[in-house]
């Protein structure tokens, strides 16, 4: 079975966020690390962002950040990467995330997480791509979108119910991996952090 080798992390940059965040965030990068499964991101160094690229690193993964102009001027970016890639515009820096990205990993995160997270769906829902987009739901972060305005979404006409099959929901950074890895057990494939 074909484990997947490389996975975009949609996340926060904000510093200061709420300690359950930045464990998690800490966490799937250094589970990405140990599952051979590189990091790509928006290759900042602050907030969310900056932990789950620090710890895929310290726990010896390889990461790429691809940001903007204008971004890694603003916020800077984590130079202890393998490979920084700046491009001009908004539009390339996501389509360059999509090309070297087997699927999509989404943290907590604000407008930024979500203008990335809605456009990666549409173009699953339209059919340009099939890669798995998985939500890191800490503490009910998106269960509020998917119960209540997902589902009037569909209730509504607007979504179809199938598109419910988009995305899947994970509780844990543990449940993200093992969805990335196509549900293999940990003594056929991946690690958990039991290991």
């Amino acid at each position: 079975m074909e484990f997947v080798k490389s996975a975009c992390v949609y996340c926060s940059s904000f510093n200061g966020l709420s300690e359950k965040y930045q464990l998690a965030a800490k966490e799937v990068g250094t589970l990405l690390a140990k599952n051979n499964i590189k990091l790509v991101y928006g290759g900042g160094r602050m907030g969310l962002m900056g932990l789950v690229s620090n710890a895929a690193l310290e726990a010896g993964g390889s990461a790429i950040g691809i940001s903007t102009t204008l971004i890694s001027t603003r916020e800077g970016i984590n130079e202890n990467l393998h490979e920084i890639i700046v491009v001009e515009t908004m539009h390339e820096r996501k389509q360059l995330m999509f090309e070297k990205s087997e699927a999509f990993v989404i943290l907590p995160g604000g407008i930024g997480t979500l203008d990335e997270t809605f456009e990666i769906m549409t173009w699953k829902q339209i059919g340009l791509h099939h890669k798995k987009i998985i939500f890191l739901d800490i503490d009910g972060y998106w269960s509020i979108v998917f119960q209540i305005h997902f589902k009037r979404m569909i209730e509504d006409g607007f979504v179809r119910e199938i598109d419910q099959n988009l995305f899947t929901i994970a509780k844990t950074p543990d449940e993200v991996i093992y969805s990335l890895c196509n549900g293999v057990q940990p003594d056929q494939g991946y690690v958990s952090k039991w290991v």
